[in-house]
Order: structure tokens, then sequence, then C-alpha cells
């Protein structure tokens, strides 16, 4: 038995040329050849996204040689920024057919799928990004597709002040649209230096450092790299307190209409800081019977400010 293919697989069969349990050879050579009893069996054959079987009748003393036809194509992809860019991007392809019983994703600037003719559908992931679209892969040809993404890259860092003074660790960015600025964000990132690669668009970005948050609204064109550096307004407040407390929070220094004040968290270890936007503070301990003790306390842009209780 001679197949002219790889990844090539052989059950025994029955009448009518249904496969029985149990896979008698396997291979994948190409051509494939194997030596096997009189019967009848299924041949089964993978390529790529690709697969066939036959019913295959083995004679004593004779060769059978089989051809498999197996009606497929290759697509060759590649994902830019824009119509015309020279340097394909490094992206996620998934290839699948209507159904998505059949699938398969590759990685890199350029990919090749083997895959059965007619429609299929392709969606490329680059960064938050990605386009659906459908593939026609023709039998016996090689398709190649150059698909425009229309990404921009965001690269985002924060400062305490304005000033040279950039904030080096517990970060949070979050990019949202310009249209739904408190809604899902479409990428977020924990770097101090983010790159964040998203489609082209108009987008605010959050940043959060400690107790502060910040929006900066930003903008980025396909193919284009835009820098945005968050100003947070905000400083340090580290406090200590002694073993007569069991814990300390931060609360706003004023009072609202309603005689509430802005809450700020709670710590229980005797040394924290937090990052916290510029302004008054009342820094509040209580002790084990109840009682607490509180202590104002200033927070300047780009500066630290120590409390011990």
């Amino acid at each position: 038995l001679t197949v002219e293919e790889r990844d090539s697989r052989v059950w025994p069969a029955v009448a009518g040329g249904h496969a029985t349990a149990g896979r008698i050879e396997y291979s994948y050579d190409s051509p494939y050849k194997a030596e096997l009893p009189p019967g009848n069996y299924i041949l089964h054959v993978a390529h790529g996204l690709v697969v066939a079987e036959k019913a295959v009748t083995i004679e004593a003393g004779k060769m059978a040689e089989e051809t498999l036809a197996l009606n497929a194509g290759i697509a060759r992809i590649r994902a830019f920024d824009t119509e015309g860019a020279s340097d394909p991007l490094d992206a996620a392809f998934t290839l699948r057919n209507e159904d998505e019983s059949i699938n398969s994703t590759e990685y890199g600037t350029e990919v090749s799928f083997i895959a059965a003719a007619g429609t299929w559908r392709l969606t490329v992931y680059h960064g938050a990004a990605t386009l659906d679209t459908p593939v026609e892969v023709v039998a016996g040809e090689t398709t190649e597709l150059d698909i425009v993404i229309g990404t921009g890259t965001i690269h985002a860092s924060a400062t305490y002040s304005g000033a040279d003074d950039a904030v080096a660790d517990g970060l949070f960015f979050e990019l949202a649209p310009a249209s739904n600025p408190d809604g899902e964000p479409i990428v977020s990132s924990y770097d101090a230096k983010a790159k964040l690669v998203v489609p082209a668009g108009d987008y605010i970005l959050r940043t959060s450092a400690g107790v502060t948050k910040v929006m900066t609204p930003v903008t980025v064109a396909a193919g284009g790299e835009t820098s945005v550096t968050a100003d947070l307004g905000a400083g340090v407040i580290a406090v200590s307190r002694s073993d007569a407390f069991t814990g300390c929070e931060l609360l706003g220094a004023k009072k609202d209409i309603a005689g509430n004040r802005a809450y700020f968290g709670f710590w229980y270890d005797q040394q924290f800081q937090t990052v916290a936007p510029a302004g008054d503070y009342a820094v509040v301990c209580a002790r084990g019977d109840g009682t607490k003790e509180e202590k104002p306390a200033t927070v300047t842009a780009g500066e630290r400010t120590e409390t011990a209780m």
C-alpha cells in the first residue's frame, strides 16, 4: 500500500467502508508504505487542516497504490498596521471553518495554512486589536493575503508632579474608549513604561497609583506611536504607628455637607505608605479599646510626607 501524502493512518474496515476499533498503522512518511494482510481498510490522511479518508482493499500478493486528492490549497498571510507599510506585524492568526469544528492558530510575521478549498474565517490578533475576515482557499493554489489591521502604539508613563519625578513602580494603566471613559478597558498594564498596542482612535488613559487615580486623553493613528505621561499631582504619605494602636486609616481632612470625610483606606501594618493626591488628610489610628487618635497630614505633589503615631 503506497500513499502519496503525510500523517497517514490505517484502520481495518467492515462492509460499508466504516472503520472498526483499533488503528493498525500510523506514519508521517510521504510516500507511505505498509505491508498488510489481505482485507478491507480505511485510509485516513491529515495534512494541515485537511482530513481525508478512503476505503482501500488489499489483495494477497498485489501492490495497492492510492493517491488521495485533498482538494486543498495554501493560504499565506501577513498583517500590517497600514496600507503600504513595509514591515509585517508579529501577530497571531486563527483560521477556522464556519462551524469552528476545525481551527488552527499560528504566530509570527508570516504564516501559512493548508486548508480544504472553500471559505474560511480568519481572525488576526495584534495587541488589543482584532480583525475578522473571510478567506477563500482555492484547490491547488497558494493564496497570498496582506491584512491591514490598523493598529497604533501608545507609550504610557507617569510622574508625581509633572516634573522630572517619574513613578517607577506601583502603577496600573487602563485604556478605555474616549466615548466611554469609565467603561471596560480594552487593554491594561502594570509596567511603569507601558506599551499599549490598540486600534487607531481616541482613548482615555486611566492611571492608578496607591489611592490616586487620574484620567488623560490620548489619540493614536494607524501605524503611529504616541507617548503620554500622566501627571498624578500626588506625593507619598508614610505612616508609622506604635504598638498602642491596632491599625490606622487615612481620611480626607474636610467633611462634606453630610458630615462625612473621604475614605482612602485602612492599614494594620505598623509602617505603611501610599501614593495620595496632593491635599490635606487626617491619619486616624484605633486602639484595642475602641478609642482613636487623629493627626493632620498634608501631601505635596512630588514630595514625601512622614507621620508618626
